[in-house]
């Protein structure tokens, strides 16, 4: 896999009769470009945050220089405090390159780290235990036919906070909806659980559930696990899962959209960039930028690429090419 890398830049390189003067990469440092990055030591190399990268490609494809505020609803990303990002409320400035986290989701565990993006029970079990239930309460967890045994371990886990990642994801509050109402617990490919949720979504429902916000000093809060716990509310009445997948998309945008308001108030930034894996769920995309502007917000959203990975590298080059211009 590296020595494919390692010929695809430099036939990138050949074709394009370029070369490169500086390598930007991500934070991670377990990334194949990251590790590539390294081992070029006639170069100098600069990393960004994933998630700002998602917000300067926006900025990029707009042409817009101001300071923004950036809404990054992603899967997951490595974060500056070392924990993995994914559900962030940011303000960025292009001109500087600064930045700051003014917000973001409930924290939740992933028990198994990686293990529990492979298999989305095991964060829906963890949304679970961080509301104090430790085991099915009336009407059966549907994981627990194929994975029992797992189930418990992942219990031990969580008790003893033992292989536990902390995230704040978006993506991943996603999957674990989707787990609860018996879409997917084991994905085959990337996102499935999140496209099952939102394919089987109730359209002709126009309630949402409450998703509350806390602000405090230096960081605002939406309280995602709140919105969970109204989702495992409803399912333990049996209320069907096209009503649940519904109230769950209107009241995370609903919930999204006040928190950008009350912030923007703060800030006096009107402009809010939006990008990150889950803007590629459609009703995100069509109703979100609509309901921002409703409260005198101004969306900016991607024009060319797709809000997920695939922008990131517009992003890092944007960071690169402003950092050049002001000759760092």
């Amino acid at each position: 896999e590296r020595e494919y890398y390692r010929q695809t830049v430099h036939h990138l390189q050949d074709i394009l009769q370029t070369a490169p003067q500086a390598l930007i990469t991500d934070l991670h440092p377990d990334f194949l470009s990251t590790r590539f990055a390294s081992e070029q030591t006639h170069l100098p190399v600069y990393a960004i945050q994933h998630h700002v990268a998602h917000i300067l490609a926006v900025l990029a494809e707009n042409s817009y220089q101001e300071p923004v505020l950036g809404l990054a609803l992603d899967g997951t990303g490595l974060g500056e405090d070392r924990s993995l990002w994914g559900g962030e409320l940011l303000c960025v400035h292009p001109r500087t390159l600064e930045y700051r986290r003014l917000g973001h989701f409930s924290p939740m565990l992933l028990p198994g780290g990686e293990q529990a993006i492979l298999e989305p029970w095991r964060t829906a079990q963890s949304l679970l235990f961080g509301q104090g239930i430790y085991s099915p309460e009336g009407k059966k967890w549907p994981w627990l036919e194929e994975y029992a045994r797992a189930s418990e371990m992942v219990g031990q886990m969580l008790h003893k906070k033992v292989n536990c990642l902390q995230t704040t994801s978006c993506g991943r509050l996603f999957d674990a909806v989707s787990a609860l109402l018996g879409f997917c617990q084991r994905i085959e490919y990337e996102a499935q659980a999140a496209v099952r949720l939102e394919h089987i979504q109730d359209r002709d429902e126009e309630g949402g559930y409450d998703c509350p916000l806390s602000y405090g000093q230096d960081m605002s809060i939406l309280d995602t696990a709140q919105l969970f716990a109204q989702v495992y509310n409803e399912w333990g009445k049996g209320i069907p899962p096209a009503l649940i997948s519904r109230r769950f998309h209107l009241g995370l945008m609903q919930g999204l959209a006040e928190w950008a308001q009350g912030v923007s108030r703060h800030t006096g930034i009107e402009h809010i960039a939006l990008s990150g894996g889950v803007m590629q769920n459609t009703t995100l995309a069509r109703r979100l930028p609509a309901l921002l502007q409703k409260r005198g917000l101004q969306p900016l959203t991607h024009r060319f690429l797709p809000p997920n990975d695939a922008c990131i590298s517009l992003g890092q080059a944007f960071y690169g090419q402003t950092l050049f211009s002001r000759g760092l």
